[in-house]
C-alpha cells in the first residue's frame, strides 16, 4: 500500500482543503498520514480521522510576521519526522513546509508534491528587495517538485507557469451536501440571514459587514472562524455589542457548510492592497455556489471575475461602506434575484467546480506518480 504524508504548518483543526484531499486519498486505498504544526497547543498530538491520521508537532509560535523566526525550528522537527517515518509520497502545502519536505524527498529518493495554497512572497509583507529574492527562491525550488498544484487557474501567472498544463488545478470547493443534509437546514425565520465562516483578519473587512447589519432592520449576521487572538477578540467584542450579530467561534467545517446552507447571503471581502488577495480563490465563493446562495465579493479580486462570469452574486469596491450596504439591502429586498443568483451559482458548481471533478484530478495526479 502506497504511504502518503500531507504536511501543513497549522494544527489542521480544521483545514478544509487538506482534509478533503486526505479523505479522498484514504478512501481510494492509500495509507494517509497528516503532519501538522500544533502552534497553539490546543489540539491533540495524535488524532484518528476517517481514512487518515493526524500527527501534530506541538511547538508554540506567535501569529503574524514573527512566525518566520520560528520556521527553522519547525523545519527541523518536520525534517526529523520525515526521516524517522515511512512514506512514499510527501504532499507539502505552501513554502513553509516545502523546504524540509523537499530535502527529505531527495535524500530518501521519494516523490514530492508542492501544493501552493498561497504564494508566500506575495502574502508576507517584506522589503521589496527581500521579497524579490524570496519569490525567485520559491519559483526555483518548485522546479524540483515531481508535481505542482495550485488552487486556481489565475495562480499560474503568479508562479510563472502560465499555460503550463503540467500544473494541477484543484479549486477550494466543498463536497456536495446529501439531500438529507439540505433538508435538515432550518426553515427561514422571517429575517434576512447573512453568514461568514472563515479567517478573521482586518483585510477580510468583517467589521464593515457588522456595521451594515446593525443598521438594517430584520437582518442577522452570524460569524464563525478564528485567527490572530487580537483580531478574534475585536470581532467577538463587536459581535457582542451589536444586537443582531452572533459570533460562534471556531466550528467544524461541516457546521460552516450547514450555516451557509441556512443563510440568505454569504460574503468574501479581500483587501486588494495585499498582492496575494488579488488572486484569492476563497472557499466561501465555492461554498456559496454549492449551497445555491448569492455572495458579495469585492473589486480587484479574482473571485469578482468568477462572480461576474457566473452571475452568482454582487461585486462592490473594497472598504466602500455605502456600496456594501446598498448591495445587502438590494438582495434583502429582492428574493427573486437571490434565487436566480443562487441557481446560477449552483449550476456553475455542478458543471465546473464540484469536488468530484477535483477528486478525479487529484487521483489522476497520484496515479501518474506511482
Amino acid at each position: 500500500m502506497t504511504k502518503i504524508v500531507l504536511i501543513r504548518s497549522n494544527p489542521v483543526n480544521p483545514d478544509s482543503r487538506l482534509e478533503k484531499e486526505a479523505e479522498t486519498l484514504g478512501r481510494s486505498g492509500y495509507k494517509v498520514a497528516v503532519l501538522g504544526w500544533g502552534r497553539w497547543k490546543t489540539a491533540a498530538k495524535t488524532e484518528i480521522k476517517s481514512g487518515y491520521t493526524i500527527y501534530r508537532i506541538l511547538l508554540k509560535a506567535p501569529f503574524g510576521l514573527m512566525i518566520i523566526v520560528f520556521w527553522p525550528v519547525w523545519w527541523f522537527f518536520e525534517f526529523a519526522w520525515l526521516m524517522r517515518n515511512s512514506w512514499d509520497i510527501v504532499h507539502a502545502a505552501d513554502f513553509d513546509t516545502y523546504i524540509p519536505a523537499l530535502a527529505a524527498a531527495k535524500i530518501r529518493h521519494k516523490k514530492i508534491i508542492y501544493d501552493i495554497y498561497d504564494f508566500y512572497p506575495d502574502m508576507i509583507k517584506l522589503p521589496s528587495g527581500i521579497q524579490k529574492i524570496f519569490s525567485r527562491l520559491d519559483k526555483h525550488l518548485m522546479n524540483y517538485a515531481d508535481a505542482v498544484v495550485v488552487v486556481d487557474k489565475c495562480r499560474l501567472k503568479q508562479i510563472d507557469r502560465k499555460d503550463d498544463s503540467s500544473v494541477t488545478i484543484l479549486y477550494n470547493t466543498p463536497n456536495d451536501f446529501s439531500p438529507a443534509d439540505v433538508l435538515s437546514s432550518s426553515p427561514p425565520d422571517g429575517r434576512f440571514n447573512i453568514f461568514y465562516g472563515g479567517f478573521l483578519h482586518p483585510d477580510r473587512d468583517v467589521a464593515s459587514m457588522i456595521k451594515v447589519v446593525s443598521e438594517i432592520r430584520d437582518c442577522n449576521l452570524t460569524i464563525a472562524g478564528g485567527g490572530h487572538p487580537e483580531d478574534v477578540r475585536n470581532i467577538k467584542n463587536l459581535s457582542k455589542n451589536t444586537q443582531n450579530v452572533t459570533y460562534l467561534g471556531l466550528i467544524p467545517y461541516h457546521e460552516i457548510l450547514m450555516q451557509s446552507s441556512k443563510a440568505d447571503l454569504l460574503f468574501a471581502l479581500y483587501d486588494p492592497a495585499v498582492p496575494n488577495n488579488l488572486l484569492a480563490s476563497p472557499n466561501k465563493l465555492f461554498e456559496s455556489m454549492m449551497c445555491g446562495k448569492p455572495i458579495i465579493v469585492n473589486e480587484g479580486a479574482a473571485a469578482a471575475d468568477k462572480v461576474r462570469e457566473e452571475n452568482c452574486g454582487c461585486v462592490v469596491p473594497f472598504n466602500d461602506y455605502d456600496a456594501l450596504k446598498t448591495a445587502v439591502i438590494s438582495l434583502k429586498d429582492n428574493p427573486d434575484l437571490r434565487k436566480k443568483l443562487g441557481q446560477n451559482g449552483r449550476m456553475a458548481y455542478d458543471t465546473k467546480y464540484n469536488w468530484n471533478l477535483m477528486e478525479k484530478r487529484l487521483l489522476n495526479l497520484y496515479a501518474s506518480l506511482i
